[in-house]
């Protein structure tokens, strides 16, 4: 695997309403792209939760994902955790390679 090398994915979840909050601040802190994913259906510490009948984005969980190096995953998490523990949302990251 030459020239490959090891960075992170980082998820946030958050509340639909916020994805734009939080792309906003990303891209300050230096992520260049990024993908937003909705989630349809799931299950948390409140019970099982669905999209279905939802009329507003209020209570939908979206993934706003992308990948960087690991210096830059340091930024992130300390620029982010206060916030996103506010948002109610949750950083997830875990290693991957990529060419």
């Amino acid at each position: 695997m030459t020239g490959w090398k090891t960075c992170l994915r980082v998820e946030l979840e958050v509340d639909a309403v916020q994805v734009e909050q939080v792309e906003t601040r990303i891209e300050a802190l230096g992520v260049t792209g990024w993908t937003v994913l909705s989630a349809h259906s799931g299950r948390s510490a409140d019970g099982r939760w669905s999209r279905a009948g939802q009329v507003t984005a209020s209570g939908r969980r979206m993934l706003v994902v992308f990948t960087i190096t690991p210096a830059l995953a340091e930024t992130i998490r300390d620029a982010l955790q206060d916030e996103m523990v506010r948002l109610n949302g949750v950083i997830i990251a875990y290693p991957v390679t990529t060419p």
